[in-house]
């Protein structure tokens, strides 16, 4: 994570017109949120590491989906079996 220079700060807000008390209350806002802010590194790394789970996930769904289809042709050819062996049942 980048390190801010709070003094270096200040001395660039106070150049540009703002009173020191002021530079001082921003630098200080701004620091207080600095160290909650991501980085490229942090976001980068939650990426990869979402992309995994997403990987891992559409996985198991394909091997369900496989196995439903599976279970469904079965489920078909039985079924084409019971329909065709009703019609060698005698009226």
């Amino acid at each position: 994570m980048a390190v801010l220079d709070t003094h270096k700060a200040v001395k660039m807000l106070t150049g540009s017109g703002f009173d020191e008390s002021q530079a001082e209350a921003l630098v200080g806002l701004v620091s207080t949120v600095h160290g909650e802010l991501a980085t490229k590194t942090d976001l980068s790394t939650g990426l990869q590491a979402l992309e995994l789970r997403m990987e891992r996930r559409f996985s198991q769904l394909e091997k369900r989906f496989n196995q439903l289809t599976i279970q469904f042709v079965l489920l078909f050819v039985a079924l084409a079996g019971v329909l065709a062996a009703l019609e060698l049942i005698p009226n």
